[in-house]
């Protein structure tokens, strides 16, 4: 799987990373920080990132089998994901005062052992994190914490690619991280496809 053209070949832990943009908010913690066990990291996660992972899970699936249900009565499917959607709509909408300019980082890669993120200053391996991701293509906001494992200096600019794993994330958010890796994969592979109908196309229309 590692091999797909679409991956990045270096896995974080024991998943595969895909490329795909996304916000992240990285607070930096003092150096004898710990990171929060269970019932912490619970206590602590903010309501709407609780709701958020929520809705990500049991709403998809219950529309899912909500439409198998309802093949008699589409107006009835068709009103309830439209609510879902109007829901989700909100949801982001507070969201976006979650997400903090001054800690803000532009992510470049993601899957379910950690993150890539681009950045103009370096940490030391072993700085851990406090975080909270963004996914729009997915609807996904997810809070946890990181710990830096590698930085990587880039000769061509100011920037350096900094490699994160999970020190604690909820089992539920690693699972959405996981299925929506798979989701930008497969969007990545039909834009692949599209672009290479597209140049068949115009390589015949040339001949």
């Amino acid at each position: 799987m590692s091999n797909s053209p679409v991956m990045q070949t270096q896995q974080i832990g024991d998943f595969f990373t895909v490329n795909e943009l996304f916000s992240v908010n990285l607070l930096p913690l003092s150096g004898d920080a710990t990171v929060p066990d269970d019932e912490q990291f619970e206590q602590q996660m903010p309501e709407l990132f609780k709701m958020a992972s929520d809705m990500a899970g049991a709403d998809k699936d219950l529309l899912e089998k909500l439409r198998l249900e309802s093949q008699n009565s589409p107006t009835l499917g068709m009103f309830l994901e439209h609510m879902n959607q109007r829901m989700i709509t909100m949801l982001g909408y507070l969201l976006r005062y979650e997400d903090e300019p001054q800690h803000r980082f532009n992510g470049v890669e993601f899957g379910g052992g950690g993150i890539r993120v681009e950045s103009e200053q370096t940490f030391a391996a072993g700085q851990l994190f406090q975080a909270k991701l963004f996914l729009k293509a997915e609807s996904l906001a997810i809070f946890c914490y990181l710990r830096c494992i590698q930085n990587c200096d880039d000769d061509t600019s100011d920037s350096h690619q900094m490699t994160l794993e999970f020190a604690q994330i909820s089992e539920q958010d690693q699972e959405h991280l996981i299925r929506a890796s798979l989701h930008a994969q497969s969007r990545q592979l039909k834009r692949r496809a599209q672009q290479r109908k597209r140049e068949n196309s115009e390589n015949n229309e040339n001949t």
